[in-house]
């Protein structure tokens, strides 16, 4: 992504994505001490923001509809540009999921659909929270609350062909939410998450269960950015 600034896991900064190097210099699944950080659902406990009452806590998804993820989680870049390598969406299943999440968020009426501002080129569907609509108190002013993004296309490079990893999403959503996806296995933490922009990656979803998980996690983070309305 084109994020810029530290956050509480350290600068987020532009480097080269490159999946048979990364294996070949950690190895398979390529876990390091800052994907570990990026995979602890509890990271921003300690934060005030992050507790029980906070407007930035407020739990969003329904649980009873959220089982933990099948198999392990994809090999994922810890450092901006964060993206997926692995377990992308099958091309139908990643035009379905794009399809129903644009006419989802298009429907709610104060969202725009479009090209992004932070990410990379081919992150499409973007969507943006019209300015008029107040975020929940102590969020980080940031109107591109979710994006889509393309395939990542093995020995491509980082061009401006690239993509982050067919059908995952980057989500702006609750401490609750984010503590609930991470720690059932759905996604993680962004590089540049904090206690005030709780910003976590989803995984692709990869059959019609993965789907409406991927789908009820874009509707709770609308529910989240849009909470202070209600």
């Amino acid at each position: 992504e084109r994020d810029v600034g530290a956050s509480a896991m350290g600068e987020c900064e532009p480097v080269a994505m490159d999946k048979r190097g990364l294996v070949e210099k950690v190895g398979w699944p390529w876990m390091t001490d800052r994907k570990r950080q990026l995979r602890d659902p509890a990271h921003f406990a300690a934060s005030p923001l992050a507790a029980p009452g906070s407007p930035l806590a407020t739990p969003f998804l329904d649980l009873t509809q959220l089982p933990p993820r099948a198999g392990p989680r994809p090999v994922t870049h810890d450092k901006c540009p964060h993206g997926m390598l692995q377990h992308q969406s099958p091309p139908e299943m990643l035009e379905r999921f794009k399809r129903a999440a644009t006419e989802a968020m298009r429907a709610k009426g104060d969202v725009a659909v479009g090209g992004t501002t932070v990410s990379i080129q081919t992150t499409y569907p973007c969507f943006h929270l019209h300015p008029s609509v107040p975020l929940p108190p102590g969020l980080i002013e940031f109107r591109e609350f979710a994006h889509v993004h393309a395939p990542f296309v093995d020995g491509e490079g980082w061009t401006h062909k690239q993509g982050g990893g067919g059908g995952s999403t980057h989500l702006c959503v609750s401490h609750a939410d984010a503590f609930a996806l991470i720690n059932l296995g759905w996604g993680e933490w962004h590089p540049v998450a904090q206690p005030s922009m709780p910003h976590v990656m989803v995984y692709a979803p990869r059959d019609e269960g993965e789907l409406r998980v991927a789908l009820a996690a874009l509707e709770a983070s609308y529910a989240f950015v849009t909470s202070a309305k209600r």
